[in-house]
This record gives structure tokens, sequence and C-alpha cells, in this order.
């Protein structure tokens, strides 16, 4: 297969077009059974390094509120309900990284992207998985895709020669223990982030501050238009096909 087959056959099985206006036979959503039975790989498109640059860049300004004739730093809700961006707020990542920014721009602090920009693994909570009550072993937590401190990939669980599977680690939040059965539990344990320098604060007048009056009532994510045209139905398709549920990961290493 030339390059541009392989391409079109990836973003076909794999990723969809990401809105490509180069892969016109290419569909949305991508067609393979890893995706559509596992959802293991992330097709939204505002996914890259330049919607990083945007979503830092909104929130590096020193948002503030009067309240009871006191300045305080916004909320996030009003920041987002500011600018018509609800939707992000939903997410996870958007809203840590624009209130990262805002924080250190409220006290006066410029912020910037250290070289080499990207995501990179910072953390992962490996003490929270647990084997016959112990720590999972060194050899089944493995980082890769660069070197320390610029990791980008991470191998876990038991290798092919290892009697134990997946399942047979458990996740230990406080009392509880549960059985690890799909990706989102060890996702939610990963931190990711780019890696940011800031300034020394510098006091601020008060024509620096950007003052915001928008509500700080909680946003609820079901209600946001990308949930109720597109999120919502498809779960629900979702569900009339596969009442059970997708296969768990007995058997998978």
């Amino acid at each position: 297969m030339t390059d541009e087959q392989r391409r079109i056959a990836f973003s076909t099985l794999v990723a969809g077009n990401g809105q490509d206006p180069t892969l016109p036979t290419v569909p949305y959503d991508p067609t393979g059974s890893i995706n559509t039975d596992y959802c293991l790989f992330m097709t939204h498109p505002i996914n890259g390094l330049d919607d990083l640059i945007y979503i830092v860049l909104f929130g590096a300004k020193p948002y503030s509120q009067m309240v009871a004739g006191n300045r305080q730093q916004a909320a996030r809700e009003q920041i987002f309900r500011k600018y018509g961006v609800e939707h992000l707020a939903c997410r996870h990542a958007d809203p840590a990284a624009a209130m990262g920014a805002c924080g250190a721009a409220y006290e006066g602090r410029t912020v910037a992207f250290k070289d080499p920009i990207g995501m990179y693994i910072k953390s992962f909570a490996r003490e929270k998985f647990l084997i016959k009550g112990t720590p999972v072993p060194d050899a089944w937590v493995k980082f890769g895709r660069g070197k320390d401190p610029l990791w980008q990939r991470l191998e876990f669980g038991p290798a092919d020669a290892d009697p134990e599977f997946l399942d047979d680690i458990v996740l230990s939040e406080g009392a509880s223990e549960t059985p690890v059965t799909g990706g989102y539990q060890v996702i939610a344990n990963i931190e990711v982030g780019p890696l940011a320098i800031v300034s020394d604060p510098i006091k601020l007048s008060d024509g620096d501050y950007v003052d915001l009056t928008a509500s700080s009532g909680k946003i609820k994510c079901s209600e946001a238009t990308v949930c109720q045209k597109t999120i919502i139905p498809l779960k629900q398709a979702y569900d009339m096909e596969h009442p059970a549920g997708p296969p768990g990961p007995r058997g998978m290493r």
C-alpha cells in the first residue's frame, strides 16, 4: 500500500476523518470494531496541540468578579459562560488547563510552554492498583515514547508469560476495591499535561483585571448541545444494539 492508501485505511478504521477536507471518502466516525465495541481511541477533532495552545491562552487572563465590593478570582463557570463555550467546561482537560493558566495570571504571572511543547505523562497513581493485596510489580508499569520526564506512552498490565489477567488487578480507592475491567480506570489515574513555566508575580492594577458578571452556577454537562444532539442519541443507539455491554477483558493482556 502507498502512504496515502495506508492513511485512508487507518483513518477509516481507527480515527475517522477528523474534519480533514483531504479525506472526502473517510467517514467522520471510525468503522473498526476497536472503537465501536471498546472505545479505545479518541476521535474528537479538538485534541491537537493547537487546541491546547488555544485553551491555555483562553484562560491566561486575570479574570475576576466583585463580591460585596471585594475582588475575587472568577469562577470557572463564569469564564466559560462569558464566551459561550459551556460545552468545553464539561470536559476535564480543558477546564484544568484554562484554570491553571487563569490562576497564574490572577497572581500577576506570565505563563509560557516549556520547550518541547507537547502532552506528557506527569504521574501515574500505580499504588492504587493491587494484585493479591500488594501494588502491582514494577514490570507491569512501563513508560515509553520519549524519555524521562517526557513520556507519552504507558503500558500497563501483566506480560503474556504471567498467569494473571487484567481483571485480577483491583483498584483501591478509599475503603472500596473494584476489579480493573476497563481502560477508563487506568486513564483516570494518569495525570497528563504540557510542561509550563511561569514568571515571578507582579502587582496588577485595577485596569489589568477582566471583570466578569456571568453566573457562577454549575454547568450541567447533559444540557450541552453536543450531549443533547450527539452523545445521548449515540449512547441510546449503542445500548439498544448491545444490551449486555461489550465483552469484558478476561483473556486480554
